[in-house]
């Protein structure tokens, strides 16, 4: 089976169940179990495959189909562990009196879709005020978290990042957010009180765990598919389609990303749905994002997400530019530019290579 033939398949998987035009596959034309199965794994899809088996859409032979179920089990058992952390990092987060909300994976499992093992996951997501994220990196290390990289500057996180990435020993991360998506437009949205908004919550076990109300949650799942990888992974595709299942403020949504003026991205969010898992949006959201047009700004930000043109130097030339002040870039530039030594240390190895990462911000950098 070729690449573009299992790619097929997993958009068909991806898509079970959906009101959506069905993903075209062959069904003379022969399965790769192993290969399928291996990229069913990678894109985390295997309780989809699992329900298509079931129901008759996708034919394994009994070998596949025994490897398919011993994944499926692998992935609910670290789903659980995972679920396990995220009760443990939010009584600290509590206990040190910092707010903060889940994102994806579990939020979404419990609260959208019709079974939690249908959507599984790779690490833990948690969203906390720029202001409190020093105090949630400290509350977490009481759980033996540490980060995966030095920052540039001290606080540089807090004030600019998408968030910091937190590991253990064990294999397990935590993702700790301050925004949510990497990049110019996670940094137009960071400026919004993303955790002031009301929140939704779900039980997992004895804990309540409080996560982002339903229209944020929305604008996550849109932030994730159009920002994310490229081409967009499915399973945050199919996050959106069971977003819109479930239902939300239109209008909410549509105030809080024009508010941020990051409308195109969910413009781009919902044209990869319809167009990878062939899922049609309609109602207001659709009538809304059909009339949008990207500006100058808005052309130059997305290429900085796509494959050919994508790396940390582009993104944060055209960051720049996202800011609200003269006073906000000069910070983020002048900390990118001559940052720590023991970051320099850490990611670059000496001030003559970073000097020419900082001359490429420079030139990369245009006004909007």
């Amino acid at each position: 089976m070729s690449a573009s033939a299992t790619r097929r398949r997993l958009r068909a998987i991806a898509a079970r169940g959906l009101k959506s035009a069905p993903v075209v596959v062959h069904p003379d034309e022969p399965v790769d179990g192993p290969a399928l199965l291996a990229a069913v794994s990678k894109e985390r899809l295997t309780g989809l495959a699992l329900d298509a088996v079931a129901g008759g859409a996708l034919e394994l032979d009994p070998a596949d189909a025994d490897d398919l179920s011993v994944r499926h089990d692998d992935q609910l058992a670290l789903d659980l562990r995972l679920e396990r952390l995220l009760c443990t990092a939010a009584a600290e987060l509590d206990a040190a009196g910092i707010t903060y909300r889940a994102l994806k994976g579990p939020l979404l499992a419990h609260t959208v879709y019709r079974d939690p093992a249908l959507r599984s996951f790779g690490d833990i997501d948690i969203l906390v005020r720029g202001a409190d994220f020093d105090a949630a990196v400290d509350a977490l290390r009481a759980l033996e978290f540490h980060r995966r990289f030095v920052e540039p500057r001290p606080r540089f996180d807090a004030r600019f990042s998408k968030g910091a990435c937190l590991e253990r020993a064990d294999g397990l991360e935590v993702d700790l957010h301050r925004t949510l998506a990497p990049g110019p437009f996670g940094m137009l949205l960071g400026f919004t009180d993303l955790v002031g908004r009301a929140p939704q919550t779900f039980v997992l076990g004895d804990a309540t765990i409080t996560g982002l109300d339903r229209e944020l949650a929305f604008v996550h799942a849109c932030f994730h598919s159009a920002l994310g990888d490229y081409p967009p992974r499915l399973v945050p595709l199919r996050d959106i389609a069971e977003l819109l299942a479930a239902g939300f403020d239109a209008r909410v949504v549509i105030d809080l990303v024009t508010d941020a003026q990051c409308e195109i991205v969910l413009q781009r969010a919902l044209d990869a749905l319809t167009s990878v898992l062939g899922v049609p949006v309609d109602g207001e959201i659709a009538d809304w994002a059909r009339t949008l047009e990207p500006s100058r700004f808005d052309r130059r930000a997305l290429r900085t997400y796509e494959s050919s043109d994508r790396s940390y130097a582009k993104q944060a030339a055209v960051s720049l530019w996202a800011m609200p002040s003269l006073r906000h870039r000069l910070a983020y530039a002048s900390a990118l530019a001559i940052p720590s030594r023991n970051y320099v240390r850490a990611r670059e190895r000496g001030y003559a290579r970073r000097l020419g990462h900082s001359l490429a911000l420079a030139r990369g950098g245009r006004s909007r």
